[in-house]
């Protein structure tokens, strides 16, 4: 399972049994396996999921934007197909297909950005 760190929004993965977490930008977390919510865990296959989804459009596509119009027209086109599905009332697998493909064309983008501030990331 994953916590979401409320201070820099990354996912900080929850080991078995663990009482404390730290998340890579300094913040603690204890934890009480009761009392966690739902929405402050996210369970790790999305995270798998849109990472295969990224390797897969990396290896069918170009490995990164060559600009940030060329990113702007890719998730745009992503976006507009995740609509559409919504729209048309597609099965939840679908659209959830669809959203995971938009979002990984996001991260696609933030490495984009990171690599032009000069490697951040």
């Amino acid at each position: 399972m994953i916590l979401i760190c409320e201070q820099c929004e990354r996912g900080i993965e929850i080991p078995r049994n663990a009482d404390i977490v730290t998340c890579s930008c300094g913040a603690k977390y204890r934890i009480d396996t009761e009392a966690l919510t739902y929405d402050r865990i996210v369970n790790h296959s999305v995270y798998r999921d849109i990472e295969a989804e990224l390797k897969r459009a990396t290896e069918k596509y170009e490995p990164e934007f060559s600009d940030i119009m060329q990113a702007l027209g890719v998730i745009t086109a992503e976006y507009t197909e995740l609509a559409n599905e919504i729209i048309r009332h597609s099965p939840p697998e679908r659209v959830r297909e669809e959203a995971v493909q938009v979002a990984a064309m996001a991260v696609k983008l933030v490495q984009y950005l990171d690599k032009k501030a000069g490697g951040k990331g």
